[in-house]
């Protein structure tokens, strides 16, 4: 009999015990999907409604984009060089080139700008890329988890005010 009460309680608690980490764990990661995340992953100004370049270039080099084998000054993957000064120029109206950079582009030959002038909203590959479905290659970022909503937002805003003409 007492092997029966000791069996029944171990049983018990650890159910219990079971049942009390799943509900803390599905707690925890539904806070994270609806928007609560650490202030590493996103640059100090995402959430404001303009997004300056030096926010852009932050959260670019906070998600690995600017970094060696990726989009850096040297030898930058597609030839997409987004760490040097003059990001706006090397973007608006620009489209992938053909055998240029450490890996090559697979938008080459797609016809589509980094950033269409005149569009309001802000368009071009370079916000297609890091949406959740690119016309042409992979997601970016590749590795580091995609944009978040604040980050999309900070990066479509800048991009806006490089792609609208001047008043």
């Amino acid at each position: 009999m007492f092997r029966t009460i000791r069996a029944t309680f171990t049983h018990r608690f650890f159910s219990h015990s079971f049942a009390v980490t799943t509900i803390a764990a599905t707690l925890v990661l539904s806070l994270g999907a609806i928007g609560c995340s650490s202030s590493s992953d996103t640059p100090a100004d995402a959430g404001s409604t303009t997004c300056d370049l030096a926010g852009v270039q932050a959260l670019l080099s906070a998600k690995s984009c600017t970094t060696s084998g990726c989009h850096a000054s040297a030898q930058p993957a597609a030839g997409l060089d987004l760490a040097s000064a003059g990001l706006a120029d090397r973007l608006l109206g620009k489209s992938p080139v053909a055998g240029v950079g450490l890996q090559p582009s697979m938008c080459v030959g797609t016809n589509r700008n980094y950033l269409n002038a005149g569009s309001n909203p802000a368009t071009g590959l370079l916000l297609d890329k890091v949406g959740t479905t690119p016309p042409c290659g992979a997601r970016m970022p590749i590795g580091p988890a995609p944009l978040n909503n604040n980050e999309m937002a900070c990066l479509r805003s800048w991009a806006l005010s490089v792609t609208s003409p001047s008043p």
